[in-house]
């Protein structure tokens, strides 16, 4: 992927701090995701797998491409993980290209849901996940609906799922809100 086609249409100072934003934000989530993952006595690592994730705009790297964390969930062995974040409760948009890169590398995606407009931080008790597998992407990649093109996404083909939670439970995916107990260990976490 190059630089040019990740810094699309927006001027190189928006550029910059969009990648300054998304990188806080994604870094915060994750730190609440590894808390929230703790407190349901999962045993969670992961690391850095992707660009660098500081918040620097790369114009270049052998990383690039490459899923944002790659994660292990229950001590068994990493996974790549591909980190998104909705800043509402109400839909997701992802990014066509996007998609059929997850598909295509068999990346999983975790999806943070209501997570605020950066840099407003989350909210925990308000911050809902969801773990999305290959299947489940390919699902959102196969949605009749017609693909939208949109500035904030830079001019990029992208689908958007709406209404969020009717849609997700039609194609059997879990959303689990923070700070609440399962009584178990999430069923989707026992099968990564």
């Amino acid at each position: 992927m190059t630089y040019q086609f990740r810094k699309d249409n927006r001027t190189e100072k928006e550029f910059k701090q969009d990648i300054k934003k998304r990188a806080w934000k994604q870094v915060e989530l994750m730190e609440l995701f590894h808390k929230e993952m703790k407190r349901l006595c999962v045993n969670f690592d992961y690391h850095d797998n992707g660009v660098d994730n500081t918040g620097h705009v790369i114009k270049s790297s052998p990383t690039m491409g490459n899923a944002d964390y790659q994660a292990s969930f229950l001590n068994r062995p990493f996974i790549d993980l591909e980190i998104k974040a909705t800043p509402v409760l109400t839909k997701a948009s992802f990014k066509k290209h996007s998609l059929k890169s997850c598909i295509k590398n068999g990346y999983t995606i975790l999806l943070f849901i209501n997570s605020k407009f950066p840099p407003a931080p989350a909210d925990p008790d308000e911050l809902y996940w969801a773990i999305l597998n290959k299947d489940h992407i390919q699902q959102i990649h196969d949605l009749p609906t017609d693909y939208y093109i949109t500035k904030k996404f830079g001019g990029k083909p992208s689908v958007q799922v709406k209404p969020l939670f009717s849609k997700f439970e039609q194609m059997d995916i879990p959303i689990r809100q923070f700070n609440q107990d399962y009584g178990d260990i999430p069923k989707e976490l026992r099968q990564l």
